[in-house]
């Protein structure tokens, strides 16, 4: 199987802009987060591992980023499961360096 990284510049410049406040961009993920689990019973996936990072406008007009994961399933595999997504990833921009170094790109 594989999840190949799709570029999306477009649609990425838009989900970029912060959220209008702390309590919006908690919304937005609780809701992310239903449609994530309600996806996962639909399509029977055991555990899955998600981790977000976005940004938020605040009151003082100030804008935030915040990181966080949220896990479903056994929480024995989490990190079993973020080692192999942190390696994968480690390894598809070796990939990435090497053909740039390369002039391939």
């Amino acid at each position: 199987m594989s999840n190949k990284f799709k570029d999306d510049p477009e649609n990425y410049y838009k989900m970029s802009e912060p959220h209008e406040s702390a309590d919006k961009a908690n919304e937005a993920l609780q809701k992310f987060y239903e449609k994530v689990s309600e996806a996962r019973k639909e399509f029977k996936i055991a555990d899955i591992l998600i981790v977000t990072k976005d940004s938020v406008r605040y009151e003082d007009g100030n804008i935030g980023q915040f990181m966080q994961h949220s896990q479903y399933g056994n929480q024995l595999n989490g990190v079993s499961m973020a080692a192999y997504a942190y390696g994968q990833l480690q390894a598809e921009d070796r990939e990435r360096i090497n053909k740039l170094i390369a002039g391939k790109r």
